[in-house]
């Protein structure tokens, strides 16, 4: 690597960082509280009880050390067992690792994939846990902005989806975009949002992640089974301006309202 790319790679470094931090430091609340004080004991527990708190920690943009030091432990305590349950449990705590974002945890994973005899399950999933680790180091803090805020679980649920609706990340916005088709297509509000979203951006699609965000975008809307939003798909659709993947998704389900 030349000094010029070495300086580059060393600030984006250091920007992701500097958000993990904020992350970490970002106010508390209730709601808050409330939801991170069962998943501190879940790493402690059984398959079943890590895969659980994993399912509530996903996309929710948590990296508090005081949860994921636990699986840490366990799994730097435990990663040479060579039973089956065990591996099955280690690979469990390897992708809740993963979600917290944190890059202390990486030493680990590499110390894990550097072993001379290992058993290949386990070393799969520490290599996706790695890769998956150092994407939420720059997810978490967009995820987790203004969180305190939520007044409830519901509305705080909600929060989390609108920041990674209006990130700058593709990928985060595609994502998003995929949490209300699978589970929100009934909230007004949360459509509105996707419906806003992508009356704004569908010109300026050129990146293949935020093209894919903005076809999830057409789909979502098409599905919803609210009319209000067929118009501007019809416009999408008959839009030179916008790429020609959106402008297809955009007439396709345009006619399913």
């Amino acid at each position: 690597m030349n000094v010029l790319l070495r300086a580059r790679f060393c600030a984006f470094s250091l920007l992701l960082m500097f958000g993990y931090a904020q992350a970490l430091h970002a106010e508390s609340s209730p709601v808050l509280e409330a939801e991170l004080q069962p998943l501190k004991n879940a790493f402690a527990g059984d398959a079943a009880q890590v895969r659980a708190a994993i399912s509530k920690l996903e996309w929710s943009g948590i990296s508090d050390p005081e949860i994921f030091d636990v699986a840490a432990e366990r799994l730097e305590a435990n990663y040479k067992a060579q039973l089956p349950a065990e591996i099955e449990l280690n690979s469990w705590l390897a992708k809740g690792l993963a979600l917290s974002g944190n890059p202390k945890y990486q030493p680990l994973f590499d110390k894990i994939l550097a072993m001379q005899t290992r058993k290949r399950k386990l070393r799969k999933h520490v290599e996706i846990a790695s890769q998956r680790l150092a994407v939420n180091q720059s997810w978490n803090p967009v995820i987790a902005k203004d969180n305190h805020l939520a007044q409830s679980q519901a509305e705080l649920d909600k929060l989390r989806i609108k920041n990674m609706l209006n990130a700058s990340l593709p990928d985060l916005v595609s994502t998003g975009t995929r949490l209300v088709y699978n589970h929100h297509k009934t909230d007004v509000e949360l459509m509105d949002e996707v419906h806003e979203i992508l009356a704004a951006q569908y010109k300026s699609s050129t990146n293949p992640e935020h093209l894919d965000a903005m076809a999830w975008m057409c789909r979502t809307l098409g599905e919803s089974g609210n009319g209000k939003y067929k118009g501007t798909l019809e416009r999408i659709a008959k839009d030179n301006a916008a790429h020609k993947k959106v402008r297809k998704y955009a007439e396709k389900y345009a006619d399913y309202l």
